[in-house]
């Protein structure tokens, strides 16, 4: 299963909501073979290092960018602009410490300046081949058998663990998951939107499902087949709760 951040069979249309993590024998037989997908509480990755490095407790939960700064602002991410007219089309490579840096100024909320989002970028690859950089997480065991990662990271350079980060208003549009795979998602800061569509909705005709993901839950989500639902989506980062 892909870690990150589509969904599946369920026949009410409602994404079921789990305020604790199940047994592997529960998510084995209540979603992964049925195709089911499901929002897990955040005991499933309280212990990850990431909320308490990522987080500024002493604000109000806020993002800890001096630290995101300091320990990966040299790194090289892939941002999309989400005010351009198509966010695919119009992708670039800058450092993070120059993404932080804008997001921060005055100019931000500017409806003429880009609002950058970074997607797809291969922190976990990064960490694991620097062994004196923290790692921020740990994969769930509910999430262990993970083939593709395992032939990637084994036999190639390339991996499909992402991290995704962004400010209010950022966003991912519609779209289906690589490979229509298995995949897991979990929110360590902030309020994410989810908007699902099934899978013969590519033109979106029917309402999609929403779902929101608070900080430390994790949505996995489901193979896309002809039958399942939903199996494509589009995602929005919230403001935060009132």
């Amino acid at each position: 299963m892909l870690p990150l951040i589509c969904i599946c069979r369920v026949s009410s249309k409602v994404i079921d909501k789990l305020a604790r993590s199940p047994t592997y024998v529960d998510f084995l037989s209540n979603h992964l073979i049925n195709n089911r997908p499901v929002l897990i509480g955040h005991d499933l990755t309280e212990s990850w290092p990431a909320f308490q490095l990522w987080e500024n407790a002493s604000d109000g939960g806020e993002i800890n960018w001096d630290y995101l700064v300091n320990a990966y602002g040299a790194q090289t991410v892939t941002v999309t602009n989400c005010r351009a007219p198509s966010t695919d089309s119009c992708t670039e490579d800058i450092t993070l410490s120059k993404v932080i840096r804008g997001w921060l100024s005055a100019d931000a909320a500017k409806k003429d300046q880009p609002l950058l989002y970074v997607k797809d970028w291969h922190l976990a690859r990064w960490v694991s081949r620097n062994p004196a950089v923290q790692p921020f997480y740990t994969t769930p065991d509910l999430f262990a058998d993970d083939w593709l990662n395992y032939h990637y990271c084994t036999f190639t350079d390339d991996d499909f663990r992402f991290v995704y980060l962004g400010i209010q208003g950022t966003s991912t549009p519609f779209h289906k998951d690589v490979y229509d795979s298995y995949s897991w998602s979990t929110n360590v800061i902030g309020r994410k939107l989810w908007t699902f569509w099934a899978p013969d909705d590519e033109a979106r005709k029917q309402p999609g499902v929403e779902l929101v993901q608070e900080a430390g839950e994790a949505v996995f989500v489901c193979v896309a087949l002809p039958q399942s639902f939903p199996a494509q989506s589009y995602t929005r980062l919230l403001p935060p709760k009132s």
